[in-house]
């Protein structure tokens, strides 16, 4: 069975938007599927779970298709999931152009490209940020090692969503019918989507601490300076350098009292107001990490976690399953 005529089906011809209904269509004389009981192929569909919810279309075997139950179940755009069941009457005298037993998401090329690209940008900024950057001013108190390790992780994980998106396009492009059978393949496989699922959230975290210190430095540089957003990047005036670093001291170090800042300026233990230069530096790096983070975000939305929250289930279940058979396992060789 050839991929493209499955997914010409599908678009064409089992759109549940464009099927007439086979109950109306009863009623109004259609009498093909008299002798089909669709209650029962319901019920018995409900009673397993890769099957709950399923559609239910028909097809008369004279190119007249009618939908049974439309679909509880959405198609992920990268992962092949059953949302129908289509019935074919084969008694008709004339054969389907397809003969099709359930249909399956076809993995978005737009999507894959687009989630791709972001993933590879993101990973690309983050190495050339790193490359051009030097002490940042800690707005927030500095990175703490679990702070480090997240944003290490966060790279890593956007650098491998990166490769795998890029083999993925190659696949769906390079190799027709065959590549797109093997990425079908891959995402069946419960090993891989806890992999990427995996991959997705420790991104999505990274990115979520990186927005929330932006946030940060911004409520300081918005208590700090009366100017816009968009002229901070530009020279600060000595009073709001000052002013800036106070503000940081403050925010650090609650509760803090004008003389203790006043003796630990004098004491060295802080810079009376930090270089613009530097300022504009650290303000150019959470700019940079912000951007990162959406693209993380956007690009979950488009075929990551976000987008298919099941996953996260689906892949907790397979974890603990894997650890309960490893124990079970064990405990048997002892």
């Amino acid at each position: 069975m050839r991929f493209e005529s499955l997914t010409s089906q599908l678009r064409n011809e089992f759109n549940e938007s464009k099927l007439p209904s086979l109950q109306y269509s009863n009623l109004l004389g259609t009498r093909g599927a008299a002798d089909i009981d669709f209650k029962a192929i319901a019920d018995a569909l409900d009673c397993h779970r890769d099957f709950y919810g399923a559609g239910i279309i028909y097809s008369d075997g004279l190119y007249k298709r009618y939908l049974v139950r439309p679909s509880k179940r959405r198609g992920s755009q990268v992962s092949s999931e059953l949302t129908h069941i289509i019935i074919f009457n084969l008694d008709s005298g004339v054969a389907p152009e397809v003969e099709l037993k359930k249909t399956v998401s076809e993995p978005s090329l737009m999507l894959e490209i687009g989630s791709t690209a972001l993933s590879c940008g993101g990973a690309v900024l983050s190495v050339l940020g790193g490359l051009g950057s030097g002490a940042a001013i800690p707005f927030t108190g500095g990175g703490s090692t679990a702070g480090v390790i997240l944003a290490y992780s966060g790279f890593t994980a956007t650098a491998v969503q990166c490769i795998n998106g890029g083999y993925r396009v190659y696949q769906l492009t390079a190799n027709g019918n065959e590549g797109v059978e093997h990425i079908a393949w891959l995402d069946s496989q419960n090993w891989y989507v806890t992999t990427t699922t995996i991959l997705d959230i420790t991104s999505l975290a990274s990115g979520s601490a990186a927005l929330k210190e932006a946030y940060q430095t911004y409520k300081i540089m918005k208590a700090t300076s009366p100017r816009k957003a968009s002229e901070w990047l530009k020279s600060m005036p000595r009073h709001e350098r000052k002013r800036l670093t106070e503000e940081i001291m403050r925010h650090n170090n609650p509760g803090i009292s004008n003389q203790v800042i006043k003796r630990a300026i004098e004491q060295g233990k802080y810079i009376k107001r930090y270089p613009t230069e530097e300022i504009q530096k650290t303000l150019r790096k959470h700019l940079k990490d912000s951007l990162i983070a959406g693209s993380g975000f956007v690009g979950s939305g488009m075929t990551g976690s976000i987008r298919n929250p099941d996953n996260i289930l689906k892949s907790g279940n397979y974890i603990i399953g894997t650890i309960y058979s490893i124990a079970y396992e064990e405990s048997i060789i002892y």
